[in-house]
């Protein structure tokens, strides 16, 4: 079952604090160096999982993006 958004700050997976767009944007911009690297990587059953996990990095680093932006600093992965 997934959580509210809530539920996590709550639990303090998840903490209000101060804005931070400088991390924001090196966020970003890592995230799009990954999704430009994948892009070089051929698909085939030995490379499949490793490009889910630059996949999942990447969605990761936007997400925390995001959050910066927001004000919230992330500390778990499942939130």
């Amino acid at each position: 079952m997934v959580k509210k958004f809530e539920e996590y700050v709550l639990d303090e997976k998840v903490i209000f604090g101060e804005i931070d767009i400088q991390k924001s944007k090196a966020l970003i911009k890592m995230s799009r160096n990954n999704l430009k690297t994948v892009e070089f990587i051929p698909l085939n059953i030995t490379s499949c999982s490793i490009i889910f996990s630059i996949l999942y990095e990447s969605f990761r680093q936007i997400i925390e993006a995001i959050a910066l932006t927001n004000g919230y600093k992330i500390y778990s992965h499942e939130a």
